[in-house]
């Protein structure tokens, strides 16, 4: 017998400091495939530790295969500090019954935001190229 799961699986979860003041304030979670009309996104949750945190107000983008999170308003490690095993506890809710959830896991995983200051390429004789970033 083959069950049909109509959650998608969540893929990986990245967070990151989008304004460059040292402090992780944006998560994206991005889904394996787009979630279904009839179900919504009822929360998230950051496992960090031993410490879960309510993520206020996450929302799906307008394809459905992404959860956008601020948690600007959440105390976090430091950029550079977050622990790798931290993850997400994303619960979905079925518009067509009354209660019934589904929670689904991903990792968390922090994005630098470093800026690119200088880039040169060179072209060797041979063919080969190299790039160069700083």
């Amino acid at each position: 017998i083959n069950f049909y799961d109509p959650i998608p699986d969540t893929r990986v979860g990245y967070i990151k400091d989008t304004d460059g003041d040292m402090a992780l304030d944006y998560v994206e979670i991005l889904l394996d495939d787009t979630l279904s009309s009839n179900y919504y996104l009822d929360g998230v949750k950051l496992v960090i530790g031993k410490d879960t945190l309510d993520c206020v107000d996450p929302k799906l983008n307008s394809a459905r295969d992404r959860i956008l999170v601020d948690v600007s308003s959440l105390v976090l490690p430091s950029v550079g500090e977050f622990p790798k095993d931290a993850k997400a506890l994303v619960t979905y809710g079925d518009k067509a019954s009354d209660g019934a959830t589904y929670v689904r896991e991903a990792s968390i995983v922090e994005v630098g935001s470093n800026v690119i200051k200088d880039a040169y390429a060179i072209h060797n004789v041979n063919g080969l190229d190299s790039l160069f970033l700083q």
